[in-house]
Parts: C-alpha cells; structure tokens; sequence
C-alpha cells in the first residue's frame, strides 16, 4: 500500500454539527425571516429543520414557497396541534446535530448567533448543559431595547470566573478556515448546578442545547404534556443536572408583536413585562420529579453517586406550590426498581427519614400575605438594588413561581423599607 505524500493527508475532524429547530404555530407572517436568520449563520456547520404545528393560517403556502427555494431545510408539517414540547419532539427526530438550537418562529438569530455560542461550549472548563445568550428586543422592525429580561438584571449577580474560559487554538482543533469570534471572560457567567433562584435566563431562542442534555431529559413520558413554556422545563432540568453559562451578547432578535406567550412589552425598569403564571413552573417540577424517581437508572447512570439526584428530587419536592410531600409515595411505587439500583436499606432510609420530618413555611398569598417572623439579613443580587414596591411585586411574583421562601424574604425585607419610608419623620 502506498503512502501519501506529507501534507495530503487530511484529519478525519470536523466541526460539531448544530440543529435548528423553527418552531412555528400561526406565526405565517414571520417564519420566512426565521428559517433565512438561520441559514444565513457565519458558523457553517448548521442544519435548518422547521416544525410546523398544525397552523391554520398562511404558514402552509410559506413553507411550500421554502421548501422549493430551499431544499436543504428539512420541513415536518404536523397534522394534529403537539404544543411546544411535541414540536421539540419531532424536531429532535429529525436533528443530526451535537448542539441544538430551537428557534421560534418569530424571533430571529443575529449572523455569528450560532458561532458564539459553538465557542463558548468549546472553550468553557465546565462542559455545561447549555449556555444561553442575551437578546434585543424589537417591535415591528425597530430595535426598543438591548437587554432581555431577566437576563440583564440577573447576569450581573453571578460572579466572574477567569478561569472558566481557555482559548480555542486552530490547530488544536483542526477548525479549518472557519476563525471563531472572541469571547472575554467578563461576558460569561457559570450557573452552578446548585442554583434554585428566580428565573436567571431569557428565553427560548437565546439557549443553545447539548444534544446529550437534552436526551437525557426530553424522555419523560409526560414531557409532551407541557404544552407552553417548554423552556421552562428544559431550562431547569438540564440546569439542576449539569449547570450553564450566560454570555452577555445580543445574539437573538426577539419580536414583540402583542400574543407572545409570556413577555407583554420591552423591559421598563420598576415595571413587570411578562404575564404572570405559576403553572409552568408547577408542572416542570412535577413531571420532572415524577421522571426522577421512575426513571432513576436512567439517571443514576450518569451520576458518581445518588446524593446530587436525592438532593434533587427532595427539593422539588418541597416547593410549597405542589402541595403535600409526594415523594414518600413516589419512592413506594417505584420501589422495586429503585432498590435494584440503590440497595434496599437505602430507599428504605430515604422513606423514613422524609416521612419523619416536617418542614415549616409561611403562608405567602398574594398582597394579603402574613408576614413572617422577622429576619434580619439583607437581600443581596438585582434584588438589593430594587425600590421597595418594585421588591414586593418581585416578592409576589417569587410566590407565583413557587419560591415561597424567597418570596417571603423579600416580602418581610420589602415591608420593612417601606415602614421605613412612610414613618412621619
């Protein structure tokens, strides 16, 4: 067998393929501008797979002119309405990717969108579960404000990692010609895997997935029940088991245009501009505690021990949102499986030990709360910084979501402030 001469022969490496998935429901108007932001990406490893959910308007004739300009973009035209977890379903069926992207279909990602976030997963010391960018708001065409929310009040309050990131060497990873942007280290935040707060991300369009992530958790048999919100669930999920990185670039258009499923205007300061709901995150915790604890090899799998999914599941569990403690009898339904991967002592431990004890919360509902007893810390992060009425209604909407602990913190702390101020001097 001959030998090639030095210098023909070519590493068998390439560059991590990413999926986009568009998805798109009654967003006609808007899905040409989506599925052409993302073909028209400086990273060129990308494929373009757009999921229509069943819509009744002009989305069918736009997706028929595409599918003849374009015949690389790979089109799923449902026949009965998913919600946006079916969609992601079908969309990951189709994927090839490493990395996924779900784009809606009526936002739009900037050129080097997919670039950035490519390096970003590349040079990171902590290989995170997904990373999610920041985003400019628009209305019609017209750019109103650079920040999402509540990415931009939340970003600041993780803190600087100069160790997190380390350079991408061409060489090293034989990129080809393909020269990635530069990202400092000042425009990243790590989210431990530990994190339980208020909302930190933006929304759908900016994260950019791990595909391993998102298998691991997207087989939940009730997955497809949360039918709005889906970043919710993926979100908090892939972020409770690996953690991920905020990166302070603009890399998303997200379009307002008056039936967005959760943001109502651009972001006022002191002023909320999402639709409040406390269902999302009920349900998120729900399915996923459910899946947790009948799928627990599942997960186990990938853990050196038990002690992180414990520490998972029991918090989950004891979110006031979801009522009485479910996990003694989820731990009893799933017994049999679970000793086979624990060890019968340990679940029976496990069961005893929650049946035993009790957590006490105060009751927090709405404007009509009691207070709690007083509490002598200081709130610290975006919520330090807050005026006292912006901080109850913040307090409010942490009850909502179901942190009722947090919320109750605020609550008392903002109270406090606001005696303060109305006390004849």
């Amino acid at each position: 067998m001959s030998r090639q001469a030095k210098g023909d022969w070519e590493m068998p490496v390439s560059l991590p393929l990413v999926s986009i998935i568009v998805s798109n429901y009654n967003y006609g108007a808007f899905l040409r501008d989506a599925v052409e932001s993302s073909l028209a990406q400086t990273y060129p490893n990308c494929e373009c797979i757009v999921v229509d959910d069943c819509s009744t308007d002009d989305s069918p004739s736009v997706l028929e002119q595409l599918a003849s300009e374009q015949p690389e973009v790979k089109i799923v035209a449902l026949q009965k309405n998913a919600g946006q977890s079916g969609v992601v379903i079908e969309g990951l069926k189709k994927a090839s990717g490493n990395y996924v992207l779900m784009l809606d279909a009526d936002d739009l990602l900037l050129p080097e969108c997919v670039a950035y976030h490519v390096a970003l997963h590349l040079s990171t010391r902590r290989p995170v579960g997904f990373s999610c960018c920041n985003a400019l708001q628009i209305v019609d065409k017209n750019i109103v404000t650079t920040q999402a929310y509540p990415f931009g009040i939340s970003f600041p309050t993780f803190p600087i990692d100069a160790n997190l990131l380390r350079s991408i060497d061409d060489n090293e990873l034989v990129l080809s010609k393909f020269k990635f942007p530069a990202i400092r280290s000042e425009d990243v935040r790590h989210i431990p895997a530990t994190f339980n707060g208020p909302w930190p991300w933006a929304t759908t369009s900016c994260m950019f997935f791990r595909r391993d992530a998102l298998d691991l958790i997207s087989g939940a048999q009730e997955f497809q029940t949360i039918r709005i919100c889906t970043d919710n669930y993926v979100a908090r999920c892939i972020n409770m088991l690996t953690g991920s990185v905020l990166l302070d670039k603009c890399l998303v258009a997200y379009r307002l245009h008056g039936s967005n499923n959760f943001v109502r205007r651009p972001p006022l300061d002191n002023l909320i501009n999402f639709h409040r709901s406390e269902e999302s995150s009920k349900l998120t915790y729900r399915v996923f505690l459910n899946d947790l604890i009948s799928r627990f090899g599942h997960y186990y799998a990938c853990f050196f021990g038990p002690e992180r999914l414990v520490e998972i599941a029991e918090m989950m569990d004891s979110d006031p949102f979801l009522g009485e403690s479910r996990l003694p009898s989820l731990l009893r339904q799933n017994r049999e499986s679970l000793e086979s991967e624990l060890g019968a002592e340990f679940v029976e431990n496990w069961i005893n030990r929650l049946e035993s004890s009790e957590e006490i919360l105060a009751p927090v509902e709405g404007a009509d709360m009691e207070t709690p007893a007083p509490i002598e810390e200081e709130p610290s992060g975006f919520a330090a910084k807050m005026p006292w009425r912006l901080e109850l209604e913040y307090a409010k909407f942490l009850c909502t979501i179901g942190l009722r602990k947090d919320g109750s913190f605020l609550w008392e702390h903002a109270n406090r402030r606001r005696n303060a101020a109305e006390k004849p001097a």
